[in-house]
């Protein structure tokens, strides 16, 4: 039989500080019953199929989530894609099969804000309700709600040191370095061009 699991669940864009206090839960609950954590995260983040014209532009690769995910304490991570027929999968037929079944799970750790499954249907009561126990984790507060949107904001802003504050880290652009219109010659100084993503 599979080793027992807690679970964290979110999309965890950024791992911020308040991402790392869910997995600083989760670490403690795991040591304490002998389990693994199994992170579980979504890919595309939801509003891509949800509100496909809103989707906000992403803190982290998958690949840096993936990596954060683990510094702070997953043992592993299930990377759900989200599509359309995942986004109307009821919430009790997300708990069962994946959680109870797929993940052995004996302890979900969230944020206090969590809803999951059609139209968020899916709260912590209902987890509750499935004899699973629950670590309704409060959120995070430091001159506001500290959450992926904070981020973005302080990000897109150019403040440097807030975001930083937020993450818990700095915070860094990935991509690949591309050809720009050599600029830098005129600075005195080598620079380099990074593609990024739109979203």
């Amino acid at each position: 039989m599979a080793k027992s699991s807690v679970v964290p669940i979110g999309v965890f864009d950024g791992v911020h500080r308040g991402h790392q206090l869910v997995l600083q839960h989760a670490t403690e609950a795991a040591r304490e019953r002998d389990a693994r954590v199994v992170v579980v995260t979504f890919d595309p983040h939801p509003t891509a199929i949800l509100a496909p014209g809103h989707v906000p532009p992403m803190l982290t690769t998958l690949e840096r989530r993936l990596d954060l995910l683990r510094e702070h304490g997953a043992d592993d991570v299930l990377v759900l894609e989200f599509t359309r027929d995942l986004a109307r999968q009821t919430a009790d037929a997300f708990i069962d099969p994946v959680l109870i079944g797929q993940l052995s799970a004996v302890q979900i750790v969230v944020g206090h804000n969590f809803r999951f499954g059609h139209r968020a249907s899916g709260d912590v009561a209902l987890l509750r309700k499935h004899d699973l126990a629950v670590d309704d984790v409060p959120l995070l507060t430091d001159s506001g709600t500290v959450s992926s949107t904070m981020v973005r904001d302080f990000v897109v802003h150019g403040d440097v040191v807030a975001a930083a504050s937020a993450l818990g880290r700095l915070h860094f652009v990935e991509g690949p370095v591309v050809r720009g219109d050599a600029r830098g010659r005129a600075l005195g100084f080598p620079t380099a061009n990074v593609a990024v993503d739109d979203a």
